[in-house]
Protein backbone atom coordinates (compact mmCIF):
# COMPACT_ATOMS: atom_id res chain seq x y z
CA UNK A 1 0.00 0.00 0.00
CA UNK A 2 1.00 3.92 -0.95
CA UNK A 3 0.48 6.60 1.16
CA UNK A 4 1.39 10.35 1.07
CA UNK A 5 1.71 13.70 3.22
CA UNK A 6 2.47 16.91 1.49
CA UNK A 7 2.73 20.13 3.43
CA UNK A 8 1.14 18.45 6.35
CA UNK A 9 1.54 18.82 10.58
CA UNK A 10 1.76 15.12 11.59
CA UNK A 11 1.90 13.41 14.81
CA UNK A 12 2.52 9.71 14.46
CA UNK A 13 3.40 6.86 16.31
CA UNK A 14 4.96 3.25 15.84
CA UNK A 15 2.41 1.63 16.27
CA UNK A 16 0.18 2.95 13.49
CA UNK A 17 0.02 5.44 10.41
CA UNK A 18 2.37 5.07 8.54
CA UNK A 19 4.63 2.84 9.71
CA UNK A 20 2.33 0.23 8.53
CA UNK A 21 2.86 1.11 5.13
CA UNK A 22 5.00 -0.50 2.76
CA UNK A 23 5.81 2.65 1.28
CA UNK A 24 5.06 5.78 2.57
CA UNK A 25 6.58 9.67 1.06
CA UNK A 26 5.51 12.81 2.91
CA UNK A 27 7.22 16.37 1.67
CA UNK A 28 7.65 18.94 3.93
CA UNK A 29 6.24 17.74 6.96
CA UNK A 30 6.09 20.64 9.65
CA UNK A 31 6.03 20.03 13.37
CA UNK A 32 5.06 16.48 15.01
CA UNK A 33 8.31 14.85 16.01
CA UNK A 34 8.83 16.93 18.52
CA UNK A 35 5.95 14.16 20.20
CA UNK A 36 7.72 11.53 18.43
CA UNK A 37 8.93 9.02 21.04
CA UNK A 38 11.89 7.13 19.99
CA UNK A 39 10.66 4.39 17.77
CA UNK A 40 10.93 1.60 14.72
CA UNK A 41 9.35 0.69 11.56
CA UNK A 42 10.20 -2.30 9.41
CA UNK A 43 10.58 -0.16 5.94
CA UNK A 44 14.28 1.76 5.16
CA UNK A 45 13.68 5.96 5.42
CA UNK A 46 15.52 8.72 3.50
CA UNK A 47 14.67 11.62 5.45
CA UNK A 48 16.04 14.88 4.11
CA UNK A 49 16.25 18.18 6.92
CA UNK A 50 14.63 21.13 5.67
CA UNK A 51 14.32 23.59 8.66
CA UNK A 52 14.60 23.85 12.18
CA UNK A 53 17.26 23.22 15.12
CA UNK A 54 17.49 18.96 15.62
CA UNK A 55 19.67 16.95 16.46
CA UNK A 56 19.44 13.03 15.80
CA UNK A 57 19.53 9.67 17.49
CA UNK A 58 19.69 6.20 15.55
CA UNK A 59 21.00 3.46 18.00
CA UNK A 60 23.63 4.88 19.90
CA UNK A 61 24.70 7.84 17.56
CA UNK A 62 23.72 11.35 17.30
CA UNK A 63 23.96 13.73 14.70
CA UNK A 64 23.71 17.66 14.58
CA UNK A 65 21.26 18.72 11.50
CA UNK A 66 22.14 21.17 8.86
CA UNK A 67 19.60 22.12 6.18
CA UNK A 68 19.89 19.59 3.38
CA UNK A 69 21.23 16.72 5.21
CA UNK A 70 20.02 13.42 4.04
CA UNK A 71 19.94 10.24 6.76
CA UNK A 72 19.50 6.96 5.37
CA UNK A 73 17.89 4.40 8.30
CA UNK A 74 17.47 1.61 8.72
CA UNK A 75 14.10 1.58 10.07
CA UNK A 76 14.36 -1.24 12.44
CA UNK A 77 17.54 0.92 14.30
CA UNK A 78 15.28 2.59 17.24
CA UNK A 79 15.63 6.10 16.28
CA UNK A 80 14.28 9.56 17.21
CA UNK A 81 14.22 13.42 16.45
CA UNK A 82 15.38 15.78 19.05
CA UNK A 83 13.99 19.35 18.37
CA UNK A 84 14.98 22.85 20.15
CA UNK A 85 12.06 25.33 19.79
CA UNK A 86 14.38 28.30 18.57
CA UNK A 87 11.94 30.23 17.14
CA UNK A 88 11.77 28.05 13.16
CA UNK A 89 8.82 25.29 12.90
CA UNK A 90 10.49 22.07 12.26
CA UNK A 91 10.29 20.95 8.47
CA UNK A 92 11.79 17.48 6.19
CA UNK A 93 10.72 15.32 3.77
CA UNK A 94 10.99 11.78 4.16
CA UNK A 95 10.24 8.55 1.90
CA UNK A 96 9.65 4.89 3.77
CA UNK A 97 9.50 2.19 1.66
CA UNK A 98 10.58 -1.72 2.49
CA UNK A 99 13.26 -3.64 1.20
CA UNK A 100 10.93 -6.40 -0.59
CA UNK A 101 8.85 -3.45 -2.66
CA UNK A 102 11.68 -2.65 -4.84
CA UNK A 103 14.12 -5.23 -4.80
CA UNK A 104 12.44 -6.98 -7.63
CA UNK A 105 12.73 -3.67 -9.82
CA UNK A 106 17.09 -3.31 -8.24
CA UNK A 107 17.35 -6.82 -9.54
CA UNK A 108 16.00 -6.10 -12.80
CA UNK A 109 18.30 -3.26 -12.96
CA UNK A 110 21.22 -5.12 -11.68
CA UNK A 111 21.29 -2.68 -8.92
CA UNK A 112 20.53 -4.57 -5.71
CA UNK A 113 23.90 -2.67 -4.14
CA UNK A 114 21.71 0.10 -3.79
CA UNK A 115 20.05 -0.83 -0.59
CA UNK A 116 23.72 -1.57 1.01
CA UNK A 117 23.66 2.25 1.26
CA UNK A 118 21.06 1.36 4.32
CA UNK A 119 23.37 -0.11 7.67
CA UNK A 120 21.16 -2.66 9.04
CA UNK A 121 20.03 -1.18 12.26
CA UNK A 122 21.90 1.60 11.67
CA UNK A 123 21.48 4.81 10.01
CA UNK A 124 24.22 7.34 8.06
CA UNK A 125 23.82 11.23 7.34
CA UNK A 126 25.16 12.92 4.21
CA UNK A 127 26.08 16.51 3.74
CA UNK A 128 25.93 17.66 0.26
CA UNK A 129 28.21 20.73 0.04
CA UNK A 130 26.58 22.08 -3.21
CA UNK A 131 23.11 24.04 -2.57
CA UNK A 132 21.99 22.64 -6.48
CA UNK A 133 23.06 19.11 -5.25
CA UNK A 134 20.52 19.52 -2.50
CA UNK A 135 17.76 21.66 -4.50
CA UNK A 136 18.18 18.18 -6.81
CA UNK A 137 17.24 15.82 -4.41
CA UNK A 138 14.56 17.71 -2.48
CA UNK A 139 12.95 18.32 -6.05
CA UNK A 140 12.96 14.36 -6.73
CA UNK A 141 11.71 13.80 -3.00
CA UNK A 142 8.84 16.23 -3.19
CA UNK A 143 7.89 14.44 -7.18
CA UNK A 144 7.72 11.31 -5.15
CA UNK A 145 5.55 12.59 -2.73
CA UNK A 146 3.45 14.02 -5.56
CA UNK A 147 3.46 11.35 -7.47
CA UNK A 148 2.24 9.18 -4.42
CA UNK A 149 -1.17 11.46 -4.30
CA UNK A 150 -2.35 10.09 -7.78
CA UNK A 151 -4.93 7.80 -8.61
CA UNK A 152 -3.50 4.25 -6.94
CA UNK A 153 -6.05 2.29 -9.32
CA UNK A 154 -3.84 3.79 -12.62
CA UNK A 155 -2.40 0.64 -13.63
CA UNK A 156 0.82 1.44 -13.60
CA UNK A 157 1.11 3.96 -10.50
CA UNK A 158 2.81 1.44 -8.16
CA UNK A 159 5.49 0.77 -10.61
CA UNK A 160 5.79 4.51 -11.55
CA UNK A 161 6.29 5.33 -7.48
CA UNK A 162 8.93 2.44 -7.02
CA UNK A 163 10.77 3.80 -10.07
CA UNK A 164 10.82 7.06 -8.37
CA UNK A 165 12.73 5.84 -5.67
CA UNK A 166 14.69 3.99 -7.51
CA UNK A 167 15.56 7.19 -9.38
CA UNK A 168 16.53 8.53 -6.01
CA UNK A 169 19.05 6.23 -4.78
CA UNK A 170 20.36 6.53 -7.70
CA UNK A 171 21.10 9.93 -7.94
CA UNK A 172 22.50 9.96 -4.03
CA UNK A 173 24.45 7.12 -5.14
CA UNK A 174 25.77 8.95 -8.31
CA UNK A 175 26.66 12.71 -6.61
CA UNK A 176 30.09 13.38 -7.05
CA UNK A 177 32.05 12.22 -3.79
CA UNK A 178 33.41 15.39 -3.45
CA UNK A 179 29.92 17.25 -3.32
CA UNK A 180 28.69 14.68 -0.86
CA UNK A 181 30.18 14.06 2.63
CA UNK A 182 29.32 11.36 5.23
CA UNK A 183 29.32 12.72 8.24
CA UNK A 184 30.23 10.93 11.74
CA UNK A 185 28.05 11.58 14.64
CA UNK A 186 29.17 14.55 17.23
CA UNK A 187 32.27 14.11 18.89
CA UNK A 188 31.37 16.63 21.60
CA UNK A 189 31.77 15.40 25.55
CA UNK A 190 28.18 15.11 26.74
CA UNK A 191 27.09 13.33 23.73
CA UNK A 192 30.16 11.23 23.48
CA UNK A 193 29.36 10.08 27.04
CA UNK A 194 25.75 9.23 26.14
CA UNK A 195 26.79 7.25 23.15
CA UNK A 196 28.98 5.50 25.51
CA UNK A 197 25.60 4.57 28.04
CA UNK A 198 23.86 3.85 25.01
CA UNK A 199 26.27 1.31 23.55
CA UNK A 200 27.12 -0.07 26.75
CA UNK A 201 22.80 -0.79 27.05
CA UNK A 202 22.53 -1.96 23.78
CA UNK A 203 25.53 -4.67 24.09
CA UNK A 204 24.55 -5.94 27.47
CA UNK A 205 20.22 -5.30 27.08
CA UNK A 206 20.21 -9.47 27.67
CA UNK A 207 21.31 -9.30 30.99
CA UNK A 208 19.57 -8.46 34.06
CA UNK A 209 20.76 -4.75 34.38
CA UNK A 210 20.59 -1.63 37.06
CA UNK A 211 21.55 1.65 37.69
CA UNK A 212 24.71 0.73 39.67
CA UNK A 213 26.14 -2.29 37.40
CA UNK A 214 25.18 0.48 34.30
CA UNK A 215 26.85 3.48 35.44
CA UNK A 216 29.89 0.73 36.58
CA UNK A 217 29.80 -0.85 32.94
CA UNK A 218 30.59 2.99 31.49
CA UNK A 219 33.04 3.99 34.36
CA UNK A 220 30.80 7.16 35.72
CA UNK A 221 28.87 7.19 38.87
CA UNK A 222 25.16 6.81 39.04
CA UNK A 223 24.61 10.26 39.55
CA UNK A 224 26.27 12.08 36.29
CA UNK A 225 24.83 8.85 34.20
CA UNK A 226 20.85 9.02 35.54
CA UNK A 227 21.39 13.01 34.97
CA UNK A 228 23.31 13.17 31.90
CA UNK A 229 21.36 10.33 30.09
CA UNK A 230 18.15 12.50 31.16
CA UNK A 231 19.58 15.58 29.95
CA UNK A 232 20.08 14.94 26.32
CA UNK A 233 17.70 12.06 25.68
CA UNK A 234 14.72 13.53 27.26
CA UNK A 235 14.05 9.74 28.90
CA UNK A 236 15.63 7.52 31.54
CA UNK A 237 18.25 5.01 31.25
CA UNK A 238 16.12 2.28 32.32
CA UNK A 239 13.27 3.38 29.82
CA UNK A 240 15.88 3.72 27.02
CA UNK A 241 16.68 -0.27 28.05
CA UNK A 242 13.25 -1.15 27.80
CA UNK A 243 12.42 0.14 24.73
CA UNK A 244 15.41 -1.01 22.99
CA UNK A 245 14.52 -4.75 24.75
CA UNK A 246 10.81 -4.23 23.16
CA UNK A 247 12.34 -3.54 19.88
CA UNK A 248 14.23 -6.90 20.14
CA UNK A 249 11.08 -8.89 20.74
CA UNK A 250 9.18 -7.19 18.11
CA UNK A 251 11.97 -8.25 15.94
CA UNK A 252 12.01 -11.49 16.70
CA UNK A 253 8.19 -11.67 16.67
CA UNK A 254 8.08 -10.81 13.34
CA UNK A 255 10.84 -12.91 12.34
CA UNK A 256 11.68 -15.47 14.43
CA UNK A 257 9.18 -18.06 13.76
CA UNK A 258 10.71 -21.07 15.61
CA UNK A 259 11.19 -19.30 18.80
CA UNK A 260 8.14 -19.32 21.34
CA UNK A 261 7.19 -16.51 23.24
CA UNK A 262 8.65 -17.30 26.53
CA UNK A 263 12.10 -17.94 25.07
CA UNK A 264 11.49 -14.05 22.91
CA UNK A 265 10.76 -13.01 25.88
CA UNK A 266 14.16 -14.26 27.56
CA UNK A 267 16.34 -13.69 25.01
CA UNK A 268 15.22 -10.21 24.90
CA UNK A 269 16.02 -9.13 28.27
CA UNK A 270 12.52 -9.45 30.27
CA UNK A 271 12.90 -11.30 33.48
CA UNK A 272 10.21 -13.08 33.19
CA UNK A 273 7.82 -14.32 30.35
CA UNK A 274 4.14 -12.10 32.78
CA UNK A 275 6.49 -9.36 32.73
CA UNK A 276 7.34 -9.26 29.43
CA UNK A 277 3.27 -9.80 28.02
CA UNK A 278 1.91 -6.70 30.43
CA UNK A 279 4.99 -3.92 29.25
CA UNK A 280 4.31 -5.22 25.15
CA UNK A 281 0.64 -5.04 25.63
CA UNK A 282 1.05 -1.82 27.75
CA UNK A 283 3.18 -0.37 25.31
CA UNK A 284 2.13 -1.72 22.14
CA UNK A 285 -1.28 -1.85 22.59
CA UNK A 286 -1.65 -5.74 21.76
CA UNK A 287 -0.51 -8.80 23.46
CA UNK A 288 2.83 -10.37 22.10
CA UNK A 289 0.31 -13.14 20.49
CA UNK A 290 -1.80 -10.97 18.81
CA UNK A 291 1.30 -9.09 17.49
CA UNK A 292 2.21 -12.20 16.05
CA UNK A 293 -0.41 -12.80 13.89
CA UNK A 294 -0.81 -9.68 12.90
CA UNK A 295 2.74 -9.43 11.62
CA UNK A 296 2.47 -13.11 9.91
Amino acid sequence: MIKSAFLGIINLYEAGGRMDEEIYAGYNLQGGDEWLEFHTHRQLEIYQFIAGCCYFQIGSQFYELEPGDILLIDGMGLHKAFVKDQGEVYRRHVVHFTRESIQPLLASLDASRLLELFKEGQGSLYRMTQSSDKEVVSEKMRALAELTQLDSSYSFHEQQVKLQIVDLLMTLDRMDHESILEVSARQEEPLLRVQEIASYLTQHYQEKLDLDKIASGVNLSKSYVSHLFREVTGMTVINFLMKYRLLQARYHLMMSRDLSIQEIALASGFESNAHFSRYFKQSVGMTPSQFRKANR
